[in-house]
C-alpha cells in the first residue's frame, strides 16, 4: 500500500534538476521541474528557516518545507503576487502547528496539493478546506491528536476536485472511533479515489457506508485498525465497484470469518430519517469488489485455534495480486477463483500443511507463488503434492523455502516453460534430489541451507542447459510481475548451493570438477567448503590435481585397510592367545604349588569389592567369626579377608590363588560394584575352576540378565541369599549354610 500512496515530499524531490532559477529565496534551492518547462520547485528542506519566504520566483508551483525546527506557519497573509501560483506545499516536521485557521491559508488561492505531516496538528477551522476549492490532494498523516470530527469537518461541498485524502496515523487516541454518516456526507461531493485511514483506531462504519457516499474509491487502506466485522460492512466494501487496491493487513479482529458466516442477510437501512437503497450481497463469507486488483490481507491476529479457509470466501473479482501472509492458516483448500487474472499469491509465514492443487487449476495465469515458511513437509507424500504448481504454464517464481521438505517430486517444475526463479532453500533436501526443469528462462535457483553433499549428473546437465540458454542471444520475454521477484542477471544461470555439507571424496570428484568448470554462476562459491586431509577447506582453493588426487588417497586408504588392518588383527590375536596361555600356565603353577598343602587353613574365603568393605568388616565378619570360634573351638583360620590375611609383598594373583585353595568354601558378596571389579572376577574364576563350594550373597537386587556368564552359572547351581537389610536373619541363614558345607 505504501508503494501506491507515496509521500508528496518524496515525489517532488525526485523532480529536481540543476538549473539556476532567478529570485530564489535565501537558504533554499530552486530548480525547474523536469518535463514541465517554466514551472519552479522551491526546496527548503533542512535549511534552519524561521519564517516563510516573502517572495518567490515567478511561476513557482511547488514548495517544500521539511525538517526546519524553528519554522512556523505564518499567521498573516503572504504576498499573493508571489504565492498565488503555488499549487503544492509540503510542511513536515517543522515547528509544531497546533491550530490551522482560514486566514492562515486563504492566500494560497491556487493550491491543489496540501501536505501537513508530523506537525502535531490538533484543530482545523470548520470548512477550512472549502476555502481552497481547487484542492485535489490532502495529506494530514502522522498527526496523532487530530480527530475524525475535525478532519471531516474541515471538508465541505466546495471541494469538488478532492481525489486523494491521507489521514493515516491520525486520531491515535485511547478510544475506538466510528466513521459516521456525518463524516462521509462531507466527502460526498468530492470524487475521492484514494482514501488512506491506516492506524486511526477505526472501529465501525455506520450505514449506508463507503459505497454510498464514496463510490469512486479505487484505493482503500484501513490496515492496522480494530474494525469490527459485520456482514453489512463487508458488503459495503464489496459494493465499491471501482476498488482496485484494498489493504486490511494487520487487522486485529479475531474470528473474522466465523462471525461473518453467522451474520444475517443485509436489509434496507434507515439512518437519520433517510432511506437508502438496499445493496445486496449474496455471499455469506468474504465478498470483495469485482474490480479488485491488489488485495493485502496479512498479519491478521486470529484467536481461534483453527484459522478459517479463506479460499472459499474470496471470489468473483479481478485481483491480480493477493497477500495472505502471516495469518496462521493451516489448510488452504479450494481456490480463490479470481476470474483467471491472478498473477501473484503470497501465502508465506503461515502454518500451511496442505495447499490444494485446485489453486493451480483455477488460476492458470498465476506467475508468482510464495509458500515459504510453512509446514508443507507434512503432505510431501500426498499424491496431490506433485500438482502443486504442475498445471501452471506461466509460473515464473515459486518459493518453497523453509518447509522442512526432505524430497520433491521429479516433475513438480516440469510443466511451466516460464520459470525464472525457483527457491527451495532452507529445507532438508539431500543429494537424491532430481528436478526436471525445462524452462529456457531459468535464471536463479536457490538450493542453499539443505543437506546436499553433491548434485547428480542429470541435475548438473539440466543446469548446464539452462546456462547455455541464458548465454544465447534469445531476447527475454516481458514479465508482468518482474517487480515482485529478485533482480535477475539475464546473461547467466545463478545457482546458490551455500551452506550445504559437501564431501571431498572420490565418489564426488565429477561434481567437484563440475563446480570448477561449469558456465553456471555459483553464488558465493568462494565460501563452499568440504573436509580435505582432515580439515575444512574451501573448494575454490583446491586445484584440479588436488581433486583428482582424492581417488588416489582413497585407493591408498582401501589398500591399507585390505592389507595392513587384517595383518595387525592377526598379530593382536596371536599376542592375546600367547598372553592368555602364559597367564593360565602361571596360575596352574601356583595352583599345583598350593595343592600340596594337607588341610584347608580357612573356613571360608570372602570375595568382595572394596566398595563393600564396611558391610563385610562391620556387619558380616565379627558375628560369623564369633560363632565359628565358639563352635569350632579355635580363634584363627576362620575367615580369609584380603585386607587382613594377604601377605605383604606377595603378588596379588598368587595371594588370591593361595587363599582360595586354602579355604573350605568361598563367599561371594555380589553388588553393582562387584560386577565391575576385575579382581572379583578373577577370584570367582579361581573358585569355580577349583570347584570350591560357593555361597552367594546379593547386597541388592540384580537382574540375572546383567550377570556375566560365569556368575549366572553359579547363580543357578549354588546357594544364594538376598540381603533384605536385617543383619541377624542374614547371619543365621549364612551360618547354617556354612556349617552344612563343612
Amino acid at each position: 500500500m505504501n508503494d501506491v500512496i507515496i509521500s508528496t515530499s518524496v515525489v517532488y524531490l525526485l523532480l529536481w534538476c540543476n538549473l539556476t532559477v532567478f529570485g530564489c529565496p535565501d537558504n533554499c534551492d530552486c530548480s525547474q521541474v523536469e518535463g514541465q518547462s517554466g514551472r519552479i520547485l522551491v526546496n527548503c528542506t533542512g535549511k534552519n528557516l524561521t519564517n516563510f519566504p516573502t517572495s518567490l520566483p515567478n511561476n513557482t508551483e511547488y514548495i517544500v518545507f521539511v525538517n526546519n525546527p524553528d519554522l512556523t506557519w505564518p499567521s498573516y497573509v503572504m504576498n499573493e503576487s508571489s504565492w498565488g501560483t503555488v499549487a503544492s506545499i509540503v510542511f513536515e516536521n517543522n515547528h509544531p502547528l497546533k491550530n490551522l485557521t482560514i486566514e492562515y491559508i486563504s492566500w494560497l488561492s491556487s493550491l491543489k496539493s496540501l501536505t501537513i505531516r508530523r506537525s502535531q496538528l490538533v484543530w482545523i477551522e470548520n470548512a477550512l478546506f472549502g476555502s481552497l476549492p481547487n484542492l485535489e490532494h490532502i495529506d494530514l498523516s502522522i498527526n496523532p491528536e487530530l480527530e475524525y470530527d475535525v478532519i471531516f469537518g474541515a471538508i465541505n461541498s466546495s471541494n469538488v476536485h478532492l481525489g486523494i485524502l491521507n489521514i493515516s496515523m491520525c486520531n491515535n487516541l485511547p478510544k475506538q472511533t466510528i466513521l459516521q454518516q456525518k463524516h462521509l456526507q462531507n466527502l460526498s461531493r468530492s470524487p475521492i479515489k484514494v482514501l488512506d485511514m491506516t492506524a486511526t483506531n477505526l472501529f465501525d462504519i455506520t450505514p449506508p457506508g463507503l459505497s454510498y457516499f464514496l463510490p469512486e474509491i479505487e484505493v482503500l487502506n484501513i490496515s492496522h485498525n480494530h474494525l469490527k466485522i459485520e456482514y453489512r460492512i463487508l458488503c459495503d466494501i464489496a459494493n465499491l465497484k471501482k476498488l482496485e487496491i484494498f489493504d486490511i493487513s494487520f487487522w486485529n479482529t479475531p474470528d473474522l470469518f466465523y462471525r461473518v458466516e453467522r451474520s444475517p442477510d443485509v436489509t434496507s437501512v434507515n439512518a437519520s430519517n433517510v432511506v437508502f437503497k438496499t445493496m445486496p450481497c449474496g455471499l455469506k463469507c468474504f465478498p470483495l469488489a469485482e474490480s479488485l486488483r491488489l488485495f493485502y490481507f496479512h498479519h491478521i491476529r486470529w484467536s481461534s485455534a483453527e484459522s478459517p479457509s479463506i479460499s472459499k470466501c474470496i471470489s468473483k473479482n479481478s485481483m491480480t495480486k493477493v497477500w495472505l501472509n502471516n495469518n496462521n492458516y493451516r489448510i488452504f483448500n479450494g481456490s480463490i477463483r479470481g476470474g483467471d487474472q491472478l498473477l501473484l499469491m503470497d501465502m508465506s509465514q503461515n502454518n500451511i500443511e496442505y495447499y490444494s492443487p485446485e489453486m493451480s487449476f483455477y488460476e492458470p495465469l498465476l506467475q508468482v507463488l510464495d509458500l515459504s515458511d510453512n509446514q508443507l513437509h507434512k503432505t510431501e507424500d500426498h499424491p496431490t503434492f506433485t500438482d502443486l504448481v504442475h498445471t501452471n504454464k506461466y509460473m515464473q517464481y515459486v518459493d518453497l523455502s523453509n518447509n522442512s521438505l526432505s524430497r520433491l517430486p521429479y516433475n513438480i517444475f516440469s510443466h511451466s516453460q516460464q520459470f525464472v526463479f525457483v527457491n527451495i532453500s532452507k529445507n532438508l533436501l539431500c543429494s537424491k534430489l532430481n528436478l526436471n526443469i525445462t524452462s529456457p528462462w531459468l535464471r536463479l535457483v536457490d538450493l542453499s541451507h539443505n543437506k546436499i553433499s553433491y548434485l547428480n549428473e542429470e541435475l548438473r546437465t539440466t543446469f548446464d542447459k539452462a546456462a547455455s540458454s541464458a548465454s544465447s542471444d534469445i531476447t527475454p520475454r516481458r514479465f508482468n510481475v518482474s517487480d515482485e521477484i529478485p533482480p535477475i542477471d539475464w546473461s547467466t544461470l545463478t545457482l546458490d548451493l551455500s551452506d550445504n555439507p559437501f564431501q571431498c571424496a572420490c565418489d564426488f570428484v565429477d561434481f567437484l570438477l563440475w563446480m570448477k568448470n561449469t558456465q553456471v554462476t555459483l553464488h558465493n562459491f568462494e565460501t563452499y567448503e568440504c573436509e580435505y586431509k582432515g580439515k575444512m577447506t574451501r573448494i575454490s582453493e583446491l586445484s584440479v590435481s588436488d581433486i583428482r588426487r582424492l581417488c588416489d588417497m582413497e585407493f591408498n586408504n582401501v589398500l591399507f585397510t585390505v592389507l595392513v588392518v587384517p595383518f595387525v588383527i592377526i598379530i593382536l590375536a596371536i599376542s592375546y592367545f600367547i598372553l592368555r596361555k602364559s597367564r593360565r600356565s602361571k596360575i596352574n603353577q601356583i595352583v599345583c604349588h598350593y595343592k600340596s598343602s594337607e588341610q584347608p587353613k580357612y573356613v571360608a574365603f570372602v570375595c568382595y569389592s572394596h566398595h563393600d568393605s564396611e558391610f563385610v568388616l562391620s556387619d558380616l565378619r565379627p558375628e560369623l567369626e564369633s560363632r565359628l570360634a565358639k563352635d569350632l573351638s579355635r580363634s584363627d583360620g576362620l575367615l580369609c579377608i584380603n585386607d587382613r590375611d594377604f601377605c605383604i609383598g606377595e603378588p596379588i594373583e598368587d595371594a588370591i590363588v593361595r587363599s582360595v585353595l586354602a579355604s573350605s568354601m568361598v563367599i561371594l558378596i555380589v553388588s553393582e560394584k562387584f560386577l565391575d571389579s576385575q579382581w572379583c572376577k578373577f577370584e570367582t574364576n579361581v573358585a569355580w575352576t577349583e570347584k570350591k563350594p560357593i555361597l552367594m550373597i546379593f547386597r541388592q537386587k540384580i537382574e540375572t540378565d546383567r550377570l556375566p556368564h560365569l556368575l549366572k552359572n553359579i547363580y543357578n547351581k549354588h546357594v544364594r541369599l538376598l540381603w533384605s537389610g536385617e543383619r541377624s536373619s542374614l547371619i543365621d541363614t549364612l551360618y547354617k549354610s556354612m556349617i552344612n558345607q563343612l
